[in-house]
Order: C-alpha cells, then sequence, then structure tokens
C-alpha cells in the first residue's frame, strides 16, 4: 500500500525535512522523570561561585531554552552542552560528580527518537521540568554539596601535590 502525505508532509519531504520521530506519538510521562532528572544535573551544575544562587532557577529556565534553540533538535549532546555551560558548570562536578554521571549516562544512551522525544517534551514542559527537578534537588541538596565539597577538597590536594612536583 503506498503511504499518502498530506500537503505540510509533502512539502517537508519535498525541502529535505525528515521526522526523527518516524511518525510516532509521544507519551509525555515517559519523559517527565528524565527531564526532572536533566534539570536535577543542571542544578548540581549550577555554579555558584560565578552566579547568584538566588537565579538558580531562572538560569536553569534560560539554559534550556538556549539549548533547545541552539541544538538541531535530536542533538542531545550538544543540548546538554549548552545547557551546562550556560549555567557555568565546572568539568569536575560534571565528570566526577555520581549523580550528574548516572544522569548524563542516561541521557546520552538515549537513541535518537528518544532524543528527539525528550527535547520535544523540555520545549513543551519546560516549566513543570523545572518544578519536578527542584523537588528533587530540594531532596538530596545536602548530600549533592557534601559530595561535591569532597570534590572540591580532593581536586585541590591534586593541584597541590601537582605544584610540589615541578
Amino acid at each position: 500500500m503506498i503511504k499518502t502525505l498530506d500537503a505540510g508532509a509533502f512539502r517537508r519531504k519535498l525541502a529535505g525535512l525528515c521526522d526523527a520521530t518516524e511518525g510516532e506519538e509521544m507519551n509525555a510521562e515517559d519523559y517527565r522523570e528524565l527531564a526532572g532528572d536533566f534539570v536535577l544535573l543542571l542544578a548540581i551544575c549550577f555554579n555558584r561561585k560565578s552566579l547568584d544562587a538566588k537565579t538558580i532557577w531562572t538560569r536553569i529556565d534560560s539554559a534550556i531554552q538556549k539549548g533547545l534553540a541552539d541544538c538541531d533538535g535530536e542533538d542531545i549532546s550538544q543540548f546538554t552542552n549548552t545547557c551546562l555551560e550556560h549555567v557555568m558548570a565546572s568539568v569536575n562536578v560534571v565528570a566526577a560528580q555520581e549523580d550528574c554521571i548516572c544522569i548524563q549516562t542516561k541521557l546520552y544512551g538515549l537513541e535518537k527518537q528518544q532524543a528527539v522525544f525528550l527535547l520535544q517534551y523540555l520545549a513543551k514542559h519546560r516549566m513543570p521540568a523545572i518544578v519536578w527537578g527542584r523537588e528533587r534537588w530540594e531532596n538530596r541538596k545536602e548530600e549533592i554539596n557534601a559530595q561535591k565539597a569532597m570534590l572540591e577538597i580532593e581536586e585541590a590536594r591534586k593541584e597541590e601535590v601537582g605544584s610540589l612536583n615541578y
């Protein structure tokens, strides 16, 4: 059977634009938890030394908006990188903090279609995702801040030992 296209689909095909979701519908509930985890990642990585902590949630909101504007709609890696840069994330936290690694592993393990759905979910449900991410942050912030403090102490020790070796 030959698939028929409506006028809009025909124009997109003709223009060389493809549907990365392959016509499948997104179930929003499938992406709610991961969107909240993404916001938690940004809250963990928010650079409180360089940015005013009172602006954390507005900065995370603008990070998501910037990430969505800058990425091509399916590049989860570029989206994440843009958002992390916007909250001035420290590479030490991004690369070594337990929760950050776990969340990034989930994000970078998404199939292309799942990444598209997550980005669409964030575009349509940005505010609720921030609420759920903030709730996760509030429940875990003492533990996460203790982990980050340990990372900073470890990094300072490495720098101290490195300077002694010169």
